[in-house]
């Protein structure tokens, strides 16, 4: 029997919508936490890069003063880091809560839950990473994307001043973000 080799991220056949992850080497105790880049469908993570990619056209054609509310909102929108670790404590706080005033039984609660939260924070990946994908989370490397791409439509960088027509800008600023 000859054994193969394969790499295990390589999509096998019949298995195009089974998950990949990409592992990424994240430094401890670093001031940019945010350098797990997860694919938890390779599909959902093309289309929030689509989107990104359509909200620069989007608002290629709009005023100043809109992208600027737009960079606003991406400046408080949640990354998929900030998501998993409030969805993981909720519950765990109301657990640890309800078990020492009601029931020791709650006490199973963070017993499930702290786990997963343990399992991101040594490896950069866990099973509600891939939910909370779909859901719609974007890493904050995506949103600092779409948010450079803006700033340069604003005219923040002097990169697109070539662009002629609102598809011509939309497509430099695209470019200068390096979606």
């Amino acid at each position: 029997m000859a054994s193969e080799t394969r790499n295990p991220a390589a999509p096998r056949p019949g298995n195009a919508d089974r998950p990949v992850s990409v592992h990424v080497h994240r430094p401890r105790g670093g001031a940019d936490r945010d350098l797990t880049v997860l694919i938890g469908q390779i599909s959902s993570a093309r289309f929030i890069v689509a989107g990104s990619e359509a909200s620069v056209r989007e608002y290629a054609a709009r005023g100043l003063r809109e992208i600027a509310a737009r960079i606003d909102e991406l400046d408080r929108e949640w990354d998929v880091e900030r998501a998993l670790e409030t969805n993981a404590a909720a519950p765990a706080l109301a657990g640890l809560g309800l078990g020492v005033v009601r029931d020791r039984r709650w006490l199973l609660l963070p017993a499930l839950v702290l786990p997963f939260l343990l399992y991101y924070a040594l490896q950069g990946w866990c099973p509600p990473i891939e939910v909370l994908r779909r859901l719609g989370y974007r890493t904050r490397r995506e949103i600092d994307r779409e948010k450079v791409a803006l700033k340069a439509l604003r005219g923040d960088f002097g990169l697109v001043e070539g662009g002629s027509t609102p598809q011509e800008r939309a497509k430099l600023a695209i470019s200068a973000a390096e979606f």
